[in-house]
């Protein structure tokens, strides 16, 4: 009777014991180690990597918007051309993008950001000085890891419609 219970005891802290071995192999490292290759500078704490600006994904794979761009925007039906320099950035607040201009003008643009952070649509965008009935509409998007398009509509009583290329700077 002694040797059954000793077998059974034995026989359950082994069991344990495996069971713990398990279960810990199958948790995320805490110890700093990391398993991941992180790419375009990105680097890896506890088995995540932390991206750098402009980059996202499981391995920083992804490029995005978020980025400094200079261009020049074309205006329809006038033909004026403005040279433009913007800088977008993700937001205190993680669902808008903060789009800033050479003059200083900030807004945070509340759209729909695209897979991978590729594209952000907004509709009627209420900006700086202007009133709620002078909008702004349209899409800026990644063509390549340099440039970048933004086709946009201006409504202030008159409809101007503008387009523009931009290079990463």
């Amino acid at each position: 009777m002694r040797s059954l219970r000793r077998i059974t005891i034995s026989l359950a802290i082994t069991v344990a014991t495996l069971c713990t071995l398990f279960y810990s192999s199958c948790i995320k490292s805490n110890d700093g180690k990391c398993t991941l290759t992180c790419n375009n500078g990105g680097y890896c704490v506890n088995d995540e990597c932390i991206c750098p600006f402009q980059y996202q994904g499981y391995n920083c794979d992804f490029l995005t918007l978020e980025g400094h761009w200079r261009g020049d925007d074309s205006c329809s039906p006038t033909g004026n051309y403005d040279s433009v320099y913007i800088t977008i950035a993700l937001s205190p607040d993680p669902t808008k993008l903060s789009i800033t201009n050479a003059g200083g003008s900030q807004q945070f643009v509340n759209g729909v950001i695209g897979p991978y952070g590729k594209s952000l649509s907004y509709d009627n965008l209420v900006t700086g000085s202007f009133t709620a009935t002078d909008t702004f509409s349209g899409t800026f998007t990644l063509i390549d890891k340099d440039h970048m398009r933004q086709v946009y509509t201006h409504r202030n009583g008159s409809v101007y419609s503008f387009s523009g290329n931009y290079t990463r700077y």
